[in-house]
């Protein structure tokens, strides 16, 4: 079975202050999760997006989005020569 992701970056949220996260998406875990999800950005000298897409294309999930821009459309490419060690998708798995 193949997974699709729909919307995976969440409209925006885990990159623009000005839309947060939904309300079906905003819990208290939530933002645990996306703690570990900018920490491994920073440490990996990426974005937040860049992450998600490389943990789900890891993972053998499809991840189905909208660029709305070149730029966007760049950084997303991007994600797919993004390799996560062993330790940072148990890191971002168990987050």
């Amino acid at each position: 079975m193949t997974l699709v992701a729909y919307q995976p970056l969440l409209t925006g949220s885990y990159t623009r202050p000005d839309r947060p996260f939904e309300r079906r998406y905003a819990h208290p875990t939530a933002y645990v999760r996306y703690e570990a999800l900018r920490g491994a950005a920073r440490d990996l000298g990426v974005t937040p997006n860049q992450v998600v897409l490389a943990w789900l294309l890891h993972h053998n999930v499809i991840p189905l989005f909208g660029a709305s821009s070149l730029e966007q459309l760049e950084e997303a490419l991007a994600a797919v020569e993004l390799q996560l060690d062993a330790d940072l998708v148990d890191q971002l798995d168990n987050a």
